[in-house]
């Protein structure tokens, strides 16, 4: 291990600890968070969940070891993604190919007992409900055929002795074929990375130096919108090699991003790279792609690209995907791919250009033939509501003596490349970075819709995953119009991310780890519900933080749920994770929860937003300021020496103000302006703030 190695590895793990401080979660578990975002950001997954689970002396001794700390199930691909950490304290040592296969057996002993275990099922049931249902889940996918393919990811902040290889094989799981693919993620994984990203501000690709290719190409000129556009044909092996060096800063613009490992390899074109490698390009569509810039140069009255400055690949992630799977397989494919052709269209749109017409590059992705059909959603990260939502994202600082941006990630990797733009990891410009930025206040356009579904009574569908989630809440947004993305509604959306997190977090404290995910989606759809959308969302966003009395209610919503979820899986024949899928479940939720109700205290008015003036926002703040337990003193000296002063409904604002203030609410301008008034008439007969009445 160099030097660098070390400090790198260092530098790392001194955020990780950081990070598992900040976020109340041990370290193992936040080196697993944090490795993860890099696979992400590398398009090797989509939206991995942390799950820990370990073996048990009792369960060991039934089923051997086994050991889980996130996984992952695309119901679209049938792909399901398994992770486990191998986590070093103090420094790290070099990671021994053993301990990898270790954990590599330990991940599919995992998936043997889910499908094979029923002891071990019934242990967790009982214990941990949350994982029998991720068990159940599997089970059920793989006997319905729908589970083709694991992908076991082993992580570690250690640095790999040798390097780590494991070929494809294929599982017999519960008597079903299962292909199994294996990734490993150490610390030069990520070090590599770092590097790139810090000495690569753009993508420039040398087809002349570093591959030692140019392509012949024919040249269309657009004179009218100033764009260039070529048509090449570029070897199997040159397009392969050119994604292991990039990943997915190559997609950046292809938005569904096909790499994100959830498309399947396409069987028949991969059987064409192996059997018929001449006849590839007679089968396949080929890619369309944009560049700032394409470098030429001119032999023999023909034309070459020698080059391009920001490559990014807009449709042909399939094929892609399928090209540089096979690349990785074995080096002895490398002779077939470079006898395989790839047609390659160009448009060179330089960014004068894209300036001016925001909308082509999407465009040119949308209308592009491909092999598989690209939906509109796919492309939503160049809609204006998305680009809209990353400038308020970048401005919007919290209201507090240490403000900090919630951070929206529009792009996949857009956070780790502008950390990057900051300098090396452990520098205190990344440090600080970091810091404006808190991991619990990075979101993506899945978790909007996750919230927003929720906000619109429909948390049977945020609970249905992160792909098929966001599909609907994007369809929901072309049919009813998109919203306005301004300062107001961004605080609002933050708002309501700050109550969903709340939840999390106190399922968390409170030790009530299962079913976290549906128990977030379903409160804060009976919040939206119960309350007319009359939650308080300025308080919230101008605090960070709910008042006291929604916090009750929000507990009173998480424990109705859960009881539910927990009468749901007594039954044995219902999984809850399924049945929190259907609408069915919210309406019975919604009948099971008529009871609870909302303090009007902490709503707003069903009436038009008054606007506070300057006057009764000092009232506001000097009655805030006064505190509840000066407020209660005069409420008792109203009721003795100043009773024949003050009306009954006087006496009752002044008793309203000190609950108002007790639950940590902000009171109404009215109400602040009235109890004011009462205050300064009560010192002026007689009423003395320090005497106790």
């Amino acid at each position: 291990m160099t030097q660098e190695q070390k400090q790198f590895q260092a530098d790392f793990m001194e955020m990780v600890r950081s990070d598992a401080e900040s976020n109340q979660c041990n370290p193992e578990m936040e080196l697993t968070t944090a490795i993860i975002q890099y696979i992400v950001e590398s398009g090797e997954a989509l939206a991995p969940e942390q799950c820990y689970c370990i073996s048990s002396p009792e369960t060991e001794r039934m089923t051997g070891r086994y050991k889980l700390n996130a996984f992952d199930y695309s119901e679209e691909s049938g792909i399901l993604d398994l992770f486990g950490t191998i986590y070093y304290d103090g420094q790290a040592p070099s990671l021994p190919t053993s301990t990898a296969q270790k954990a590599v057996n330990e991940l599919t002993m995992f998936l043997k007992i889910s499908c094979e275990g029923k002891v071990a099922k019934s242990y967790y049931r009982q214990t941990e409900p949350e994982i029998a249902d991720v068990m159940d889940m599997i089970n059920d996918e793989v006997v319905k055929n729908h589970l083709t393919q694991v992908r076991f990811f082993v992580l570690s902040n250690g640095y790999a002795q040798d390097v780590l290889e494991i070929a494809d094989t294929e599982l017999d799981i519960a008597g079903k074929k299962l292909l199994a693919e294996y990734h490993f993620w150490d610390m030069e994984e990520i070090r590599k990375i770092e590097n790139v990203r810090q000495n690569n501000k753009e993508i420039i690709i040398d087809l002349d130096g570093d591959y030692q290719t140019a392509l012949e190409c024919i040249q269309v000129r657009d004179e009218e919108n100033d764009i260039t556009s070529y048509l090449a044909i570029m070897p199997a092996l040159t397009l392969a090699k050119i994604y292991d060096r990039h990943k997915v800063r190559l997609i950046d613009k292809n938005v569904r991003n096909f790499l994100g490992g959830k498309v399947k390899v396409n069987k028949v074109m991969a059987e064409t790279v192996i059997e018929q490698p001449n006849l590839f390009f007679n089968f396949n569509n080929g890619l369309s792609s944009t560049a700032k810039e394409v470098y030429l140069k001119h032999e023999e009255g023909k034309t070459y690209i020698k080059g391009f400055r920001d490559w990014s690949i807009v449709n042909g992630g399939q094929t892609t995907s399928t090209i540089y799977t096979i690349y990785k397989k074995s080096k002895e494919n490398w002779p077939l791919l470079q006898k395989a052709y790839v047609a390659i269209k160009i448009s060179e749109i330089k960014p004068a250009v894209e300036t001016a017409l925001p909308t082509l590059i999407p465009d040119i992705a949308k209308y592009a033939n491909s092999q598989t059909k690209i939906k509109d959603s796919d492309l939503s990260a160049n809609a204006h509501y998305m680009l809209d939502m990353q400038e308020q994202s970048r401005k919007c600082w919290t209201p507090s003596s240490f403000s900090t941006l919630w951070y929206f990630e529009r792009l996949r990797g857009q956070f780790l490349t502008d950390k990057a733009l900051e300098g090396g990891v452990g520098t205190q410009k990344v440090k600080k970075f970091e810091m404006l930025r808190p991991q619990n206040q990075r979101f993506n356009k899945t978790d909007i819709a996750k919230i927003e579904m929720s906000w619109l009574r429909k948390p049977f569908i945020a609970c249905k995953g992160a792909e098929v989630c966001f599909d609907k809440y994007w369809d929901h947004l072309q049919t009813n119009g998109m919203p306005i993305v301004d300062e107001k509604y961004f605080h609002d959306l933050v708002a309501k991310m700050i109550i969903y997190n709340y939840i999390h977090r106190y399922l968390r404290e409170s030790g009530n780890k299962g079913y976290a995910a549906i128990l977030c989606s379903y409160s804060l759809a009976l919040l939206a519900l119960r309350s007319q959308d009359r939650v308080d969302l300025a308080y919230i966003w101008n605090n960070q933080d709910l008042q006291p009395a929604l916090k009750e209610v929000l507990h009173l919503f998480c424990k109705e749920v859960s009881d539910y979820l927990t009468l749901i899986g007594t039954q044995g024949n219902k999984n809850p994770q399924t049945e929190s899928k259907k609408v069915d479940f919210w309406n019975n939720i919604q009948n099971k929860t008529l009871s609870i109700t909302i303090p009007e205290s902490i709503l707003i008015s069903n009436e038009e937003e008054v606007v506070v003036t300057a006057s009764q926002q000092v009232d506001i703040d000097e009655s805030i300021a006064w505190g509840a337990d000066n407020w209660r003193n005069l409420a008792a000296w109203t009721k003795k020496d100043g009773k024949s002063l003050l009306s009954i409904m006087e006496k009752k604002k002044v008793d309203h103000m000190a609950t108002t203030i007790e639950r940590g609410e902000t009171p109404k301008a009215r109400l602040a302006e009235d109890c004011q008034r009462i205050k300064r008439l009560a010192e002026d007969n007689g009423f003395v703030k320090d005497y106790m009445y």
